[in-house]
């Protein structure tokens, strides 16, 4: 076994731990590691590899494939590709080597058998020593594992296996994104949404107990996902969005045909779920949850009274398409979400989104009356689970940093952190019978790229060593000569960082492990405001200001609500912020010198910017498209540019000549491209400035610098979710 940092590799078990919690690593970047590890400092180059990996034969596009394994171990060890590498280390043309120390420790022998009880209590030991080749290989390999496992939860259920038998296990590792989990009532099969592997739509699949891969359930030119199945096991109900339109459909399990019920169309009208965010989680904006009654007759889902109105949760009457409205959220919010109704049909617990990154679960009962609040966190959530008592209530939460899966019990108390599911776990999900939980987990690869406006499809990626891995909301001083963006700290969590535009003399400035983000620069380029959750604040951000050559930042406002998004005035007198104090999300400003927050919008507002001339305030609404100005001094609240998409709210930035924002067409998912556009005062006319190509778009902010020839933005390079399985979890 090897010791390095926070972690251990068992190259015989092919296990990887961080901190004494198992990760998920696939065979080949394991592999890899267990590679460099044997002799730390030594260069393995690129031709090794590829005989150690594919001894039997390279795959056809063997560079491409070595690169993703390469980028999968980083993603695992939280590592980068540049010069701050803390343990794979790229030689460029060459190969990699282990830059970190290593501690080799020998294990004491173990037994040389081992009891019937203990080889169905891990059933999956006895496929780790058969090497999987090839993307049929790994399905195969992943069903003969649940199957395995599924054999073993009835036998160890009905003796009551202790808990420390219970372990965490990949179950689907798949090119692409498989997400929003469903089970089967008898827990014996799981049904996802899948993208193929390929970045196209997605389609609902069904993982069975003993069969060899998963069976392919829909296949159509919409995207389908949150497949649920009816307590009585026969139909499968899932949202399909067709373009504009979204749409529930129910099939029948068994025969995999559309019954009678061939479609009820929604009003939701934005894109989701997204897949370059682990395809939603079930937040509010994001329906990624079904859930029927526990006679089978309705269905809760995630609709709208209209497409301007929040989200709200629905009751659905199978038989005769009877709507009933179930929560009422209030205006001005994101809306509720991710509906579960319990095992006995008594109570509706959902998610209320004041805003994307600040939500808490609430609980109320069918028979209609108030809902009350179960948790007080004000952070994102991922998806939530009844447990299967109905006593409490399994959740994904941002409460401490990275979506992590917790309990809260109905009867009160702090929630629970389920520690043995690594983060980042989303979308729990429990089968009504026997053990066990599915999860998602996804991975992601986002980077500032920089690209020239005045030329169409000139996008250039910025060097891999220029900005570190994750990097996000940049924006350039005010001379044109530096850019302030936010990205992973040196020792954990967030930090705001500086860097000259070409990313050389790369400066940290915030240093305590938590997570900060949103800067931007006063207009003399001394200051720079941020937002930043601090430790214990359970989500909460407040805004700060640091000296732009660093020193020790100042606070200048104190929760409890949020407060984020900072920008300066054009005088740097005042920062605007978003605030949902009021109890709905609005644009504020206080003095940069400090002092009491003063209320801008009354009709909603999260991110803001002042025009040069001083005159006009432009602002966005969080999940809504188009963007609203106000008069600086006050006035009427009026929508300004409707040509603005609610997942580029923060894409866009306001210059002399008019409003830069970022834009994506196409209805398909394989069809999106993305562009640069400009919406110019003199004329009222909106117009293409630069196509930015079919790479993913993250809303995390733009910059363009005053002469219009350099645009940064954030690229989505690559995702990859899989689904992971809690082995005896109750």
């Amino acid at each position: 076994m090897f010791r390095f940092g926070e972690y251990e590799v068992d190259p015989g078990a092919e296990e990887l731990r961080k901190a004494g919690v198992r990760l998920h690593l696939p065979s080949q970047p394991f592999r890899i590691l267990c590679l460099l590890l044997e002799e730390p400092g030594r260069l393995v180059t690129r031709e090794e590899m590829r005989r150690r990996l594919w001894p039997d034969g390279e795959p056809a596009d063997h560079d491409r494939s070595l690169n993703t394994a390469v980028n999968r171990l980083r993603v695992a060890l939280c590592d980068s590709a540049g010069d701050d590498a803390r343990y794979i280390e790229t030689l460029p043309r060459k190969g990699y080597r282990f830059a970190a120390a290593a501690e080799r420790v020998d294990l004491p022998a173990g037994p040389a058998a081992v009891s019937g009880d203990e080889a169905n209590a891990r059933p999956e030991e006895s496929l780790a020593a058969a090497p999987v080749r090839g993307r049929r290989g790994r399905m195969a390999a992943a069903a003969a594992v649940f199957a395995a496992l599924a054999a073993g939860w009835w036998i160890a259920s009905a003796v009551k296996a202790p808990r420390d038998l219970t372990e965490v296990v990949a179950l689907t590792d798949y090119p692409g994104s498989e997400t929003t989990p469903g089970w089967s009532p008898d827990g014996r099969e799981i049904a996802f949404a899948w993208n193929g592997g390929g970045g196209s739509n997605l389609d609902i699949w069904i993982l069975k107990t003993g069969a060899p891969a998963p069976e392919r359930l829909t296949q159509s030119m919409g995207n389908e996902f949150a497949p649920r199945y009816s307590p009585d096991g026969r139909r499968i109900a899932f949202y399909r969005r067709a373009g504009d339109s979204i749409y529930i459909h129910v099939v029948d399990a068994e025969r995999r045909n559309m019954d009678h019920f061939a479609g009820f169309s929604l009003k939701i009208g934005p894109e989701g779920p997204t897949i370059e965010s682990g395809s939603g989680g079930g937040s509010a904006g994001e329906p990624a949850s079904l859930s029927w009654s526990p006679d089978g007759k309705i269905i809760a889902y995630v609709d709208k009274t209209a497409p301007e109105r929040p989200y709200g949760i629905f009751f659905l009457t199978v038989s005769g398409r009877q709507v009933q409205q179930a929560t009422w959220p209030a205006d001005g919010i994101v809306g509720d979400g991710a509906p579960a109704l319990s095992p006995d049909g008594r109570y509706l617990a959902f998610v209320r989104s004041r805003s994307l990154s600040d939500a808490d679960i609430y609980l109320a009962t069918t028979g209609g009356g108030g809902a009350r609040r179960l948790t007080n966190d004000g952070a994102r959530i991922r998806g939530i689970a009844w447990s299967r008592d109905g006593r409490s209530i399994i959740f994904s939460s941002e409460r401490a940093g990275e979506p992590s899966l917790w309990r809260t019990a109905l009867s009160g108390g702090p929630p629970e952190r389920l520690t043995q599911a690594a983060d980042p776990a989303i979308l729990p999900a429990l089968p009504r019978e026997g053990d066990g939980l599915v999860f998602a987990r996804w991975q992601a690869e986002q980077r500032l790229v920089r690209a020239d406006p005045r030329e169409e499809g000139s996008v250039e990626a910025a060097p891999a060593a220029a900005w570190p891995s994750g990097s996000s909301t940049p924006s350039i001083s005010p001379d044109g000569a530096r850019i302030t963006f936010s990205g992973p700290a040196a020792g954990g969590g967030g930090a705001i960082w500086v860097s000259g535009l070409e990313g050389a003399n790369r400066v940290q400035l915030t240093s305590d492990g938590q997570y900060s983000g949103s800067p931007r620069w006063s207009p003399d380029g001394r200051l720079i405001a941020y937002d930043h959750r601090a430790r214990n604040s359970f989500g909460v951000y407040d805004v700060y200001v640091v000296d732009a050559s660093g020193g020790r930042p100042r606070a200048l406002t104190r929760g409890p609500q949020h407060n984020s998004r900072p920008s300066w005035s054009g005088d740097g007198k005042w920062i605007y912020f978003g605030s949902d104090r009021s109890g709905m999300l609005q644009i504020w400003k206080v003095r940069a010198g400090g002092g009491s927050a003063i209320q801008v919008t009354r009709k909603g507002g999260s991110d803001a910017e002042e025009s040069p001339d001083g005159k006009t305030l432009y602002y966005s609404r969080r999940a809504v498209g188009g963007l609203w100005s106000i008069p600086v001094n006050g006035g009427e609240e009026k929508l300004a540019l409707k040509d603005l998409q609610w997942e580029n709210s923060r894409n866009w930035t306001v210059r002399r000549e008019g409003i830069y924002f970022l834009a994506s067409e196409g209805a398909r998912f394989s069809e999106r491209r993305h562009y640069l556009k400009l919406f110019r005062f003199s004329d009222q006319r909106v117009i293409r400035m630069a196509g930015l190509g079919a790479e993913g778009i993250l809303n995390g902010g733009c910059a363009i610098s005053a002469d219009a020839r350099r645009l940064f933005y954030v690229q989505i390079k690559r995702t990859e979710t899989d689904l992971f399985l809690w082995k005896g979890f109750r």
